[in-house]
């Protein structure tokens, strides 16, 4: 059943219409409750990247939308959430490793800004959450070399580049100094 539904699955997350991308993802996340193993490389090469994609355009969109914006009413915000609260489900039913869980984490971290909406904020630390059950190290590494205030040495470079974040790590260092004590990594 689940060979069947890939196909029409996948080409649903190239709809114009985030409503139809949204319940696509609603479908994947119980398709990888039931099937991981079967769709895990799938999911991988076809289907995560586009997410991943969504993610990163739209923290740009959602950054400074306080309670007040419109912004907050959209199909587009909505779907956010969603993937902040199911990527993490669907990467720990799949049993992702390493290159594939840096890239989701990669892109789960820019919502992790204190000016992102905090119903944003919050799903992504349930995210990182999930994920630090696979691999703790990972996003352990990730926080801590990041935007952790305590970072080891200046000789040792951040992840992403000063051109991403620059100076606006303070930004970040409530959501992951939260995350770090209560994955007790720091």
């Amino acid at each position: 059943m689940a060979h069947k539904l890939w196909s029409p699955l996948v080409e649903r997350f190239n709809d114009k219409d985030v409503i139809v991308i949204k319940r696509a993802f609603s479908c994947l996340l119980i398709m990888s409750q039931t099937c991981g193993d079967f769709i895990r490389a799938r999911t991988v090469k076809e289907v995560m990247p586009k997410i991943l994609s969504f993610l990163k355009s739209q923290s740009q969109q959602s950054f400074k939308k306080d309670k007040a914006s419109a912004y907050r009413f959209t199909i587009a915000y909505q779907f956010q959430i969603d993937i902040l609260s199911g990527i993490g489900s669907i990467a720990f039913n799949l049993d992702l490793r390493e290159k594939d869980l840096w890239q989701i984490i990669v892109e789960v971290i820019p919502y992790l800004n204190a000016l992102q909406p905090e119903p944003l904020q919050d799903s992504a630390v349930v995210a990182l959450k999930k994920i630090a059950e696979l691999d703790a190290n990972s996003v352990f590494y990730y926080l801590k070399m990041t935007f952790s205030q305590t970072n080891a040495s200046h000789s040792e470079k951040s992840i992403f580049p000063d051109i991403i974040f620059g100076d606006k790590k303070r930004e970040y260092e409530k959501n992951v100094n939260k995350l770090l004590d209560e994955l007790k990594l720091s």
